[in-house]
């Protein structure tokens, strides 16, 4: 087994950047964190001066690549979850630019992994600029056209602690604890930025972070009656999530039926498939992991292509992990207030402090959710890693949620963009299940155009 492990860690850390559900090469400590220069915004909300700390965390230094005009207002700094062991999460913050934003929605993204930096989500997928090759080969920023952000107001963690910018000397093992750090951060976001506590709310992200969102999208539900700062949750979002490993990690199927391998693979690839779900049943998490390890090893290897978040496409884009090189420079390190603080250097330690609960089931909490708001689901149909296939085994799956029945009675339908079929939907009660056309893992990334239309016809209720 220790074979399998190290050749794990080797593959995962043989790109250039972390690859969200995979480990990689991690140190056994968090590493010591140097803070100098670095902003600290929860002094400035314990001691009521709230505006002085989003004065200093407005963003004005330029970033590379953006000409005058091209850069919008956006906030950046840490704040302090856990004073004991010094966990701070970091954000970076972007009003909404073609809405009003004291009436915007209120959106935060959260990355996968775990422990997978949000920053992809801003430079990579839509924020209001991306991180792009020049024609240098330098790694510069270009606007979005299709942000996110010109119709919501969007904040970007790195989540959990240990992730990205974010650090600490006690890292999470288990989803109550992202939960109750991610709790923490919010109602000292809302309490530094109160011009905003009053908007819709909806937590949204992607792959493993499809057992973050239900989870804290609980802990809200769960905390509002009773507390002094209500944070208004009006629905959330998940694409291409890891909701439910027990249901979702059904590759040999979708893998034979797309000619990525054939019936001898995939009769193995079924038998490994049922020692995982043999896990699960039982609670054995860790085995479960070496049992879904071992799936993949084993179809990639079959595959002979290294690419798991698209079947399109054999080897990682080299533009699709630039967005770490461009937060290292030190001009944007410097614009977004991070000192000296290192990044990415435990994201691999949070995937391992995480192992005994990476194959641990959301379904229950995401059933809870369905009852009660509404909920987005959303796939691109090329993915491997968290396949739409997946998730309709995981709503098979399901016991309790009261819209089931008429789930299988309802008929999907297309979903135009202009006279383009970008994808096609069902919606059931408050479920919204969509499936995105010639789309990888990283929807927005793959569909752009697409993915903000779906994105904001959510957002304001019309999906």
């Amino acid at each position: 087994m220790w074979t399998l492990h190290l050749f794990l860690a080797l593959l995962a850390s043989s790109g250039h950047a972390y690859r969200p559900l995979r480990p990689q090469v991690h140190s056994s400590q968090p590493l010591k964190q140097i803070k100098e220069d670095a902003l600290f915004l929860t002094p400035y909300i314990e001691s009521d001066d709230v505006a002085t700390g989003r004065d200093l965390a407005r963003v004005v230094l330029p970033l590379d690549g953006l000409n005058d005009g091209e850069q919008p207002e956006s906030f950046a700094g840490f704040i302090t979850v856990d004073k004991a062991y010094d966990s701070n999460m970091f954000f970076w913050f972007v009003p909404a630019t073609d809405v009003d934003p004291l009436t915007a929605p209120v959106v935060i993204w959260l990355q996968g992994g775990p422990g997978a930096s949000s920053l992809f989500g801003l430079l990579e997928l839509h924020g209001p600029f991306q991180s792009v090759f020049d024609g240098n080969n330098n790694v510069v920023a270009k606007p979005n056209e299709h942000a996110w952000t010109k119709v919501a107001n969007v904040i970007y963690i790195d989540n959990p602690v240990g992730a990205g910018f974010s650090f600490t000397n006690k890292l999470p093992t288990t989803e109550e604890e992202v939960a109750d750090d991610l709790y923490e951060f919010l109602i000292q976001w809302f309490t530094l930025f109160p011009m905003y506590q009053d908007n819709p709310f909806y937590p949204f992200g992607e792959s493993y972070a499809g057992k973050f969102v239900p989870r804290i999208s609980k802990k809200i539900h769960d905390e509002n009656p009773t507390a002094s700062l209500k944070i208004n949750l009006a629905g959330l979002g998940i694409g291409d999530g890891f909701m439910s490993p027990e249901d979702s990690s059904v590759y040999a199927e979708f893998l034979y039926q797309t000619s990525l391998v054939g019936e001898v693979e995939r009769d193995d690839l079924l038998e490994i498939e049922q020692e995982m779900k043999s896990y699960c049943a039982k609670g054995q998490y860790y085995n479960a992991w070496q049992e879904w390890s071992r799936e993949f090893d084993y179809f990639l290897s079959s595959m002979n292509c290294g690419y798991y978040y698209g079947i399109d496409l054999c080897d990682v884009p080299a533009e699709e992990d630039n967005y770490e090189d461009f937060v290292r420079l030190p001009s944007t390190r410097a614009a977004i207030h991070v000192g000296n603080t290192f990044f990415g250097q435990d994201s691999g330690s949070v995937y391992y402090s995480m192992i005994n609960v990476f194959m641990a089931s959301e379904r229950e909490t995401v059933e809870f959710l369905l009852e009660r708001y509404p909920v987005l689901l959303y796939n691109g149909n090329f993915d491997i890693i968290c396949n739409h296939s997946g998730v309709l085994k995981m709503i098979e799956a399901m016991t309790s949620w009261s819209g089931k029945d008429k789930y299988y009675r309802t008929k999907r339908s297309a979903y135009n963009v202009g006279s383009e079929t970008a994808g096609y939907l069902k919606s059931v009660d408050n479920l919204r299940l969509f499936a995105m056309r010639n789309a990888g893992h990283m929807v927005p990334r793959s569909q752009p155009k697409y993915s903000l239309q779906m994105f904001k016809d959510f957002i304001s209720g019309r999906l």
